[in-house]
């Protein structure tokens, strides 16, 4: 019995003792509209990452992102309007934080701004 509880005592110490997924994190956003993005920004705890300029179908260089979460918050200037996504954690869960590694945002709404979505390509 005592080489049971300490094999068990064993693996919990080994398993409390692994390490967190440490890394950077690069993030670049695809526009999957048939409109040019003027202006995209990624909302980030650091500050506001700019990716410029976006043709359809074009996809921004990869940035650095200290802090990326599943489910991101941008702002858009499309046409001299404002599309604005900002999540608010106050009534929902959002998607754990992203490992590190690289990402791909892309980017959809509908013409008259009513639908807008993120989806996270592999």
């Amino acid at each position: 019995m005592r080489i049971l509880i300490s094999l068990v005592s064993f693996f919990m110490i080994l398993n409390a003792c692994t390490e967190e997924e440490t890394g950077p994190i690069f993030i670049q956003i695809l526009n999957g509209n048939q409109v040019t993005f003027d202006s995209v920004f990624l909302y980030t705890q650091q500050g506001n990452k700019p990716y410029g300029t976006l043709a359809p179908g074009d996809t921004s260089e990869y940035l650095k992102a200290n802090d990326g979460i599943g489910e991101p918050s941008l702002l858009l200037m499309v046409n001299g309007d404002t599309i604005s996504s900002i999540n608010i954690v106050a009534d929902r869960v959002l998607p754990p934080p992203l490992s590190p590694g690289y990402y791909t945002y892309e980017v959809t709404f509908t013409e008259d701004f009513g639908y807008y979505s993120t989806r996270q390509l592999p």
